[in-house]
């Protein structure tokens, strides 16, 4: 399910794990693969899309026009 909260920026989607998780969907980019993070997190800007894939650990793939 999703939702948005307060801002439409902000989009949260409730995970189906057994603590309920929300992860988080944000327009921002990610300064290296360490930053802080927890998984499911997304973020993006105007070149890739990056994912929290475990604690404090992300991937990007690069967004291009089709």
């Amino acid at each position: 399910m999703l939702s948005f909260r307060k801002s439409p920026r902000l989009l949260q989607e409730k995970r189906g794990t057994e603590s309920n998780n929300l992860s988080t969907v944000k327009r921002e980019s990610i300064a290296n693969s360490n930053s802080p993070g927890n998984i499911g997190d997304i973020r993006f800007d105007g070149n890739f899309i990056y994912v929290c894939i475990a604690k404090n650990s992300w991937k990007r793939a690069t967004l291009a026009a089709f």
